[in-house]
């Protein structure tokens, strides 16, 4: 069974949920409410996305994005001096780094936050990409994260990552609400 949601209406409420015919077949007999049920702005929007997706052949286009920026970042990461790489699908790349101490790892990643923000990218460790999204903007990305790659390293040769912050250390949404 698989649940998709406002992805496939570019942000306007709609959800679907799809399985074998097997799975199925007993949800058809419940009754499921919606706030949004007589809401046709939503249905609207997911036709129109998903036909737009289609016309831009987007599955290969997100693909040669991702396969080419974890290429380079791979290759920024290896030039950096500091082990790690990027990882994850092609729509959602994310860059983990080997640290010599995990409990650096919040300070590392509020540092690769603020270094990015500083070069004009504004994203966590990892990357979402967009149709919209062009090579110039991959190589922007790169040198974006060689220069907070840097800081990093210098950081972390210097046993002090903790003075290159210009901030509180990021918290992960959900464990800042529960404790």
């Amino acid at each position: 069974m698989t649940v998709v949601a406002k992805a496939m209406s570019n942000g306007y409420p709609m959800g679907a949920v799809v399985g074998s015919r097997e799975v199925m077949e007993p949800a058809g007999r419940m009754f499921i409410s919606s706030s949004y049920w007589s809401d046709n702005i939503g249905t609207v929007a997911a036709l129109t996305t998903i036909r737009e997706l289609r016309r831009r052949n987007s599955e290969v286009r997100f693909k040669e994005l991702g396969e080419n920026l974890r290429s380079v970042l791979n290759e920024v990461i290896a030039a950096s001096g500091l082990s790690g790489a990027c990882t994850g699908l092609h729509t959602a790349l994310g860059v983990s780094l080997d640290l010599p101490d995990e409990t650096l790892a919040p300070a590392v990643k509020t540092l690769f936050v603020q270094e990015m923000a500083k070069r004009g990218i504004h994203c966590y460790m990892g990357f979402k990409g967009t149709l919209a999204h062009t090579e110039e903007d991959i190589r922007l990305t790169a040198d974006a994260v060689a220069g907070a790659l840097g800081v990093i390293k210098s950081g972390i040769d210097a046993g002090d990552v903790d003075s290159l912050l210009e901030s509180d250390l990021k918290k992960d949404p959900f464990r800042r609400l529960v404790r």
